[in-house]
């Protein structure tokens, strides 16, 4: 098992999804349900989520071999993607607009947690959560993947990253009032730095493999 790849992915993983800072855009679409619902409509994101992830990471490569695209392009292209991402972040975000959604008193949490996912399904996890940043770093890491051991870990990691999505946002309301809007966004330019050393990684990883004995291997995954 490579502990070491699968300890990077669950890095990757966590700061491109941003649980932390995206517990603010999933508060602001749920801050009039009761808590109840809140926590269930966490628990149905998280396994969204997660189902999004296991797909990505077991069809994304054969995605781009329908579409021809080589593993040394997609690394570069995706280093690009997420280094965008990162300066992003690094620079702020603003908070999206709300759309509240009314639902009948009759109704049991669940059912009511449904309705909510069906409505906030986009932008929150798709593409907050689970966007091209999200899908290129799965795709990246599962090319590099070797073993039934180290996939099993890099499941692991995924379930991880879904059930840290369920903890910040069934605990949102009481992180918001914790860290207040500057701790959300000071939290978010950490991770958006991590992600740009991320993508910096890649787009080196990506020129290795297509001009092999350029750049030191000791400074690539492959090294």
């Amino acid at each position: 098992m490579d502990t070491v790849l699968i300890l990077n992915f669950f890095i990757a993983l966590i700061a491109i999804i941003n649980p932390i800072g995206n517990s603010a855009f999933f508060l602001e679409q749920v801050e009039t349900q009761n808590t109840k619902v809140q926590i269930a409509t966490a628990f149905l994101i998280s396994i969204t989520v997660f189902l999004l992830l296991i797909l990505f990471f077991y069809s994304g490569t054969n995605i781009l071999k329908f579409f021809g695209v080589s593993m040394p392009a997609f690394r570069i292209s995706g280093g690009v993607i997420l280094l965008m991402m990162g300066i992003r972040m690094i620079h702020g975000y603003h908070k999206t607009s709300t759309r509240k959604l009314e639902l009948g008193d009759k109704e049991n949490n669940f059912t009511k947690a449904k309705k909510t996912l069906s409505n906030i399904l986009v932008p929150i996890v798709i593409p907050i959560l689970v966007g091209p940043g999200t899908i290129t770093t799965v795709i990246l890491y599962s090319n590099q993947t070797r073993g039934i051991a180290t996939d099993m870990g890099m499941i692991a990691a995924m379930a991880g990253g879904a059930t840290i999505v369920f903890i910040m946002f069934s605990f949102s309301s009481w992180l918001y009032k914790i860290l207040g809007e500057n701790g959300f966004q000071t939290f978010m330019r950490i991770m958006g730095l991590i992600i740009c050393a991320i993508a910096v990684q890649f787009v080196i990883d990506g020129i290795a493999d297509l001009v092999p004995g350029v750049i030191n291997t000791q400074f690539t995954h492959g090294g």
